[in-house]
Order: structure tokens, then sequence, then C-alpha cells
């Protein structure tokens, strides 16, 4: 966990989780399980000494330019009495001679006991004489809580005697800081924080690989030319050739079955969906929704949908999209009886309500399978409740049929930007979902 954040913090995917980890300072590899969307953030490029990513949590490092030194320091604490006393240190770092033009990243953990300091000219990190003190800001630091903070500036050779510091000269007191973890890094260029390298955990099983693709033996006697009259196939050709058989192609044998494992893996609200049979019916559209949402999201990232579940939770209706493995799993088994290929994946269509359910009104009522319900999404758009309107990035769509729903263009609120669509940019990785029915007219939003 850095800051707060990404403790096994549920994400709607795992790309979302490393899209976390991005925008977090101090973040430089994450955690992530693609059935159960937990996201755990780190500060280290590689796991700790000894231990192993469990279950299938894949454990993905940040693709950064190899580093040219890395300092460190143990934990320490700056006092400053109300009488202007020093205790202590009024800095902490290094001197050091480094060539103009490296890449120098400062990084520690920070706790400010009582109150945050304000900005002064001679508090915050200092590389060779140039002062960062960005990170002190009192709308994100909160007192008496520990918080991961950075810096990065280009170095000057020679700037005030080649000090790389921690510095408290211009607090005034009172005051009391805690720090650990203190790091300088020196780089030859900016570290590329664009991508990650990801390396699975133990529980995701590598799928076998595909049978050969062996046509069956004829049964005897079958596609020889007989003697005689009516040899097999067609008749040579003009220069003597020999006839050719008119036998079809065998089709490919189908792949092997998914191990249990990978069959069950979902999405977290697919997941709960399929297991939830005898749940309310508005707890069935719930989570339904929020497994298209998801699985709308996964259509739009590098693993992408291209394989679905023939069936789930005892229906053909309900097929859903399969998480990394399942996906890796059908791509090297297309054949495999598990694997429902699409070319552009959509949403639920006439999907029937399960089980049995109970209600305020009525104790128990059995769901018939007349009773169903669709899903409908906008990839690139979120749903603004308030206002009946979708918010979406350039190049957004509308996935399913949103005839009568709640997302039919002429349902949602007319003034609102271009008929009921308002234009944001940070929609590009979102989608708005909802499932309902036209007969009762009761929807979901996700």
């Amino acid at each position: 966990m850095i800051d707060g954040r990404g403790g096994g913090e549920l994400v709607q995917s795992c790309g979302k989780c490393g899209q976390l980890c991005a925008q977090t300072d101090g973040c430089r590899s994450y955690e992530c399980s693609p059935t159960e969307l937990k996201c755990n953030l780190n500060t280290q490029l590689k796991p700790a000494a000894g231990s192993t990513t469990s279950k299938d949590y894949a454990f993905c490092s940040m693709a950064v330019v190899p580093e040219t030194g890395l300092y460190e320091r143990d934990w320490g604490q700056w006092e400053r009495g109300p009488g202007d006393n020093w205790q202590n240190m009024q800095w902490v770092g290094w001197r050091m001679q480094v060539p103009t033009g490296k890449i120098a990243k400062m990084a520690c953990y920070i706790k400010f006991v009582g109150a945050i300091p304000d900005r002064t000219d001679n508090f915050g990190m200092k590389f060779q004489g140039q002062l960062h003190n960005e990170w002190v800001d009192k709308t994100r630091l909160r007192p008496d809580h520990w918080h991961h903070v950075t810096a990065t500036s280009t170095t000057t050779l020679g700037g005030d005697g080649n000090h790389f510091l921690l510095i408290f000269d211009s607090v005034p007191g009172p005051a009391q800081i805690q720090i650990g973890g203190l790091r300088l890094e020196i780089f030859d260029s900016l570290p590329a924080a664009t991508g990650y390298v990801c390396h699975p955990g133990p529980g995701v099983t590598p799928p076998p690989p595909a049978p050969p693709l062996i046509p069956p033996s004829p049964p005897e006697g079958e596609g020889e030319e007989d003697e005689g009259e009516g040899g097999g196939g067609e008749a040579g050709g003009e220069d003597g050739d020999e006839g050719v058989g008119g036998a079809e192609e065998p089709p490919a044998p189908p792949g092997p079955p998914m191990d249990g494992t990978t069959r069950s893996g979902l999405n977290m609200y697919c997941g709960k969906w399929r297991d939830g049979e005898n749940e309310l019916k508005k707890t069935q559209l719930k989570n339904m929704v929020k497994c298209m949402q998801q699985d709308c999201v996964q259509s739009m990232e590098e693993i992408r949908c291209d394989y679905l579940t023939p069936t789930s939770g005892g229906t053909d209706k309900a097929t859903l999209c399969y998480t990394n493995p399942g996906q890796l799993f059908c791509k090297q088994n297309p054949t495999s009886v598990d694997c429902k290929n699409v070319a552009t994946w959509v949403p639920v269509v006439n999907v029937p309500f399960r089980g049995s359910f109970k209600d305020q009104k009525q104790k128990s009522k059995k769901v018939t399978n007349e009773m169903d319900f669709s899903c409908v999404c906008a990839k690139k758009c979120s749903y603004w409740s308030t206002q009946n309107s979708l918010r979406c990035a350039d190049g957004w769509e509308m996935v399913g049929n949103p005839l009568d729903s709640p997302f039919q263009r002429e349902n949602l609120k007319q003034s609102k930007g271009d008929r009921g669509v308002t234009h944001d940019s940070g929609k590009a990785e979102e989608c708005a979902c909802v499932c309902g029915s036209v007969f009762d007219n009761k929807w979901t939003f996700a």
C-alpha cells in the first residue's frame, strides 16, 4: 500500500491497477489478481526476498532504464522546539559528484506530527541547489499519517557543494517530522513509466499445448481408386494426370477442456452473478450490470474479450468473458468445447432470472424462464445519474440494442450536451452499462 491506496483495493480490471500505480508517486510495481480483482501497490521493483506471489496474482514491475546509482538511508526524526532550538539534524542526505545531465530521483516516507508546515524557501528535497517541494501539498497530505513522496531533477555538477538533501532549514518551530526509507536514485535518462513487465502467479495454470491436427485414417476401402469402371474421383486430365478424390478434409478434432480453476475464472461480479442463483431479482440485475461493465472494460484492454464461456449460471444466454488465464487457454486451444470465439464483444441478451427470490410482499415466488432481462453498454462513457445523461470520450460507441432502454438516445436528457451526451476525454477507458427488462421497465445502472 502507498499513501492509503492499493492495499487489496478492488478494481474493475488489472489494467486499472496498473493505471493506479502509474498515477501514484513512488509506485514501482503492483500485484493484481484477474479473478479477485484486488490491487496491491509496491515501492520496490522486485518481490521481497523469500516471498512469492500467491494464487493467480501477477507481479508487474515498471519497465525502467537501468539504475546507475542507488543510495539509501535509515529512519530518522527531525524536531525544532518553540524557542527555535535545533534537535538532531536539520537535513539528511548525501554529498557526491554527479555529472551534469543525469536524472536524480529522491523518495521517502514522511510523517508530519501535529501539522503540515507551509512551503518555504529552504524546506523540501534539494538536488545540488535545486529545491523541489511541490509534494508539500496540504490538500493531499494529512498530519500524523505516513505518506510516500518523491521528486525528480536534472543534475548540475558543483551546485550547492554537490549535496542531495531532504532539508528542513526554513521550517518554523515547534515542529516534528519523522522520515524513513529515504532513497536517491541516479539514472542516465528519465525512467519510462509507460509499461510494466508482468510475471504470473503460481496459481495460474499454463494451458496445455494444442493437440496436433492429424486427420484420422480413412476406413478400409475408402478413398482408394477402384479398378475398372467408376474409379474414385474424377477422370484424369488431358495429360494423363491421376484423378482427384472428392472427399472433404476432415474437421479439426476438438481441443482439450479447461481445468476447473481456469474455467471458473471470470471477472468478480460475473462470478457473483453466476453463483447467486437464488438472489433477489434486483441483486441478480446489480451483479450482472457490474459484470457487463467489467467485461466491457476488458474488451477495450490488451487482454480483450475474444473468448466467452459457452454457458454460465445454467443458461447459454449468459456467455461471459474469461479472465486472462482463460483467454490465453482459448487462444492456444480455440477448438476447445469451453471456448466460444466472438468477433466483437456485446452485452448479454434475454438472460432468464433464476431460482426463487423473496421480497417484502411475497414470502417466496418462483422465477420462471419467461422472465428475462437484457443489457446495453456505452464504451468510453460513464452514466451521469443525476442528469440522466452520458459523459463520453471521443470515439464512444453503443454496444447492444438500446431500443426502449434508458440508453436509447431519445430517453436521455436532451438538454445535456449533444442530445444527452456530454464530451469528457477522461472517460476513454470506462464503460457505462444498464440492465433490465422492457416489460416491467425496471433498470439497473453501472
